[in-house]
């Protein structure tokens, strides 16, 4: 069996500068998180998944979203909202315009 193998030179500077940017990303996803409402109602949600009433009103009947319904209108736990998103990333990439959520790398 042939195997080829990578072979990647940097120098110092490049490798730190490569990690400084994967931290600044890392730091900006959660920042935005972290400024999110505990709360999040139907205006912030169509805000933040750039998605229009329908698609909101889809998201939030579907069983396995998390929306509390108890106090009067729709809420969504931040937290579980996020979870949600990151196990429903392929579903957003093929149904909501850009976003803070959407993956880079699909089209």
């Amino acid at each position: 069996m042939n195997q080829q193998l990578l072979s990647v030179n940097l120098d110092f500077s490049q490798l730190q500068q490569i990690i400084k940017t994967t931290i600044a990303e890392e730091m900006a996803k959660h920042s935005f998180v972290n400024n999110l409402p505990y709360m999040i109602n139907r205006s912030k949600l169509k805000e933040i998944l750039g998605i229009g009433e329908t698609k909101a009103t889809e998201i939030m009947n579907r069983a396995d979203f998390p929306v509390c319904r108890e106090f009067g209108n729709p809420l969504i736990p931040r937290d579980l909202f996020v979870r949600w998103v990151e196990q429903h990333t392929e579903w957003i990439d093929k149904n909501a315009s850009d976003s803070i959520f959407r993956r880079n790398d699909v089209a």
